[in-house]
């Protein structure tokens, strides 16, 4: 028998069938053999949106289509020619306000999260938020990370973009060099000195913390992330400087933003994982760009004719 999750106003909370209430913010909606439905329905969104132009930045935003979605075509390219444009709030405020799909996860365990760009954003600005007010973070900052390609995973790399640090993949197990933060879904995989902080990050939706020991010190993610503000507010960065190294090479900010393709298809696309999180990450972004949703799909998920058509699925990168 499926159980029913329903979002209250006050506090984010969320009852369940048994009648257990919990904080918790974010999804939208999540499904196992069950319908859990995240989308406020008993919330009216009165707030005023927030203006176009935040401090110093120069927001484009071309007409939405049918499905909401400011598409990002020849006539309205990436903006992020200077320095004084933000690449991580040119990319999410186009759909701050959107509650039309924007990121949906396919787990192995049968789980379906589908997030919304507002509650994406959401996601973003707590994660930067906790790592920005808890560790320093800020540009310069290297973060590394050995998460696999995992809607949370999106979060929290798009956070640490927001504070103008430098993520650095590596494989599980491997010895990230001098960094700031390590965050990881795994921390027996740990390869890191003991003056590392380390974020460990829970990978089922509604974990409200994670499921085994921690190594002393560090922090958990889902019990921590979800006290910190929805908003986060950019400072401006050097977008010629490092955003992304892995054992592939290294990107820019600006080399990293810029990879959509004015010609993709619109639509949403589907994206699969097999490959490292580095990878992964810039096929995503490039779909957003594009303005396009995506839909991530875990490796080993079966790709059904009832998912791709439930989607509306229009492109498969997972082949």
């Amino acid at each position: 028998m499926p159980t029913t999750f329903n979002m209250e106003s006050p506090g984010n909370k969320i009852t369940t069938s048994d009648g257990a209430l919990s904080n918790y913010t974010g999804v939208t909606r999540v499904a196992s053999s069950a319908v859990v439905d995240f989308s406020h329905t008993s919330r009216a969104f009165t707030a005023t949106p927030r203006p176009e132009l935040r401090r110093d930045y120069t927001e484009i935003r071309p007409p939405a289509d049918s499905r909401g979605i400011h598409r990002l075509d020849k006539e309205h390219p990436m903006p992020i020619e200077t320095n004084s444009l933000h690449p991580v709030e040119s990319l999410l405020a186009p759909v701050r306000h959107s509650t039309h799909p924007y990121l949906t996860w396919y787990s192995q365990t049968g789980e379906r999260v589908e997030l919304s760009g507002r509650v994406f954003d959401n996601w973003v600005a707590k994660s930067a938020n906790l790592l920005h007010e808890e560790f320093d973070l800020a540009p310069g900052s290297v973060v590394a990370t050995d998460m696999p390609g995992h809607w949370k995973s999106a979060a929290l790399l798009l956070a640490c973009w927001h504070l103008g640090a430098e993520v650095r993949w590596v494989a599980p197990g491997t010895d990230p060099g001098a960094v700031d933060v390590f965050i990881t879904a795994d921390p027996q995989t740990l390869a890191v000195g003991g003056a590392v902080e380390v974020i460990v990050v829970p990978l089922p939706a509604l974990a409200m913390a994670f499921g085994g020991p921690l190594p002393v010190g560090a922090t958990d993610y889902a019990s921590e992330v979800r006290s910190y503000a929805d908003s986060f507010s950019s400072f401006p960065i050097d977008t010629s400087a490092t955003a992304l190294t892995s054992e592939t090479g290294t990107l820019s900010y600006i080399d990293l933003f810029a990879s959509g393709t004015p010609d993709q298809e619109a639509g949403t696309t589907l994206v699969g994982t097999a490959l490292p999180l580095d990878r992964v990450i810039q096929t995503v972004l490039a779909q957003w760009i594009a303005g396009n949703p995506v839909v991530l799909v875990e490796e080993g998920v079966a790709i059904t004719d009832s998912l791709l058509t439930g989607e509306r699925v229009t492109t498969r990168l997972d082949l």
